[in-house]
């Protein structure tokens, strides 16, 4: 975790990052269910606080690459501000968290950015706002709250959508039971075949599902099959 760059606060025992540098962690999966944006999608709200503008933006994404990406565009399309701080969540179990103060004061940009994206359950989102600055100084208590709030103004125009964990089976059947592979991943919502492999009378499936369909789907073609239907892990060699 060289990015990080943390030292540990005597009292507390917390992580505490230098000024202006990058804030990784990784944390463990949530209870409560995960929720994205469209993927490439692009949402912004902005408010002016005592003569600095502040502008968040959110946007959909597959990985931090991505993000980074993204942060880019908002530089060159804003080239002219001041700071450009972001948050970033992804993945998850664990859940990888990152954030920039750009050169604001220690905490008072990139972690407001990061708790606005926590309130919505987050996942493959970031946010960055951008600050062109009036002039006037807000002070550390007045940074956090127009951060944190430029960042919730844009989460609340962006739509989200429930994340629904998924995971891979890997199954081999007779080749007379192909058709069952197909017909029970129709009966399946968001299952579908990625591959199917054919070896001698054996058929070998790649099947995309729900995690929480992966039994009823075992136990479906284990009866469909007569119990001749095995499973593998998914990075298990035949």
């Amino acid at each position: 975790l060289k990015e990080a760059n943390c030292s540990i606060a005597p009292r507390s025992g917390m992580l505490q990052p230098r000024r202006g540098l990058l804030l990784l962690l990784l944390s463990a999966h949530p209870a409560r269910s995960l929720h994205t944006l469209p993927l490439g999608s692009r949402y912004e709200a902005s408010n002016v606080i005592k003569k600095s503008t502040f502008i968040g933006i959110v946007h959909g994404c597959s990985s931090y690459a991505e993000a980074q990406d993204f942060l880019k565009s908002v530089k060159e399309e804003h080239s002219k501000a001041r700071h450009w701080c972001h948050g970033f969540v992804g993945g998850s179990n664990p859940m990888t968290e990152r954030s920039s103060d750009d050169g604001e004061p220690q905490g008072t940009a990139g972690a407001p950015i990061l708790a606005a994206l926590r309130g919505e359950d987050l996942t493959d989102t970031v946010c960055v706002v951008v600050r062109y600055s009036g002039g006037i100084k807000l002070g550390a208590g007045g940074l956090i709250r127009a951060y944190g709030g430029a960042a919730r103004d844009a989460l609340a125009e962006a739509e989200k959508v429930e994340q629904v964990p998924k995971t891979t089976v890997v199954c081999a059947v007779p080749s007379s039971n192909v058709g069952d592979v197909y017909s029970l991943c129709s009966s399946y919502e968001d299952a579908i075949v990625l591959s199917e492999e054919f070896g001698g009378h054996e058929v070998s499936f790649t099947v995309s599902l729900r995690e929480e369909d992966t039994e009823n789907f075992k136990n479906a073609l284990g009866d469909r099959t007569r119990g001749v239907a095995s499973f593998r892990p998914v990075n298990e060699k035949t």
